[in-house]
């Protein structure tokens, strides 16, 4: 009976994760440049949710200051 190994000292992958090897091993290469533009998209996100935000917080405020003036 042969002793347990574990699968990574066998240097082969599980099964489950043989459908992710080949995007694995063609990632890894071009890994700065995937993080460069993962960076890119994501503080593009934020720029937009916080322009939303503001966008709101300004008709919000632009709404209470008119409801302001017709009431004094």
């Amino acid at each position: 009976m042969s002793q347990y190994e574990p699968w990574y000292l066998r240097k082969s992958c599980p099964i489950f994760c043989v459908p992710c090897v080949p995007v694995y091993t063609n990632i890894w290469p071009a890994r700065r440049a995937v993080l460069v533009i993962g960076s890119i998209i994501f503080a593009v996100g934020v720029m937009i949710l916080l322009a939303l935000l503001l966008t709101c917080v300004a008709i919000e405020c632009s709404y209470m200051y008119a409801v302001h003036e017709k009431f004094v």
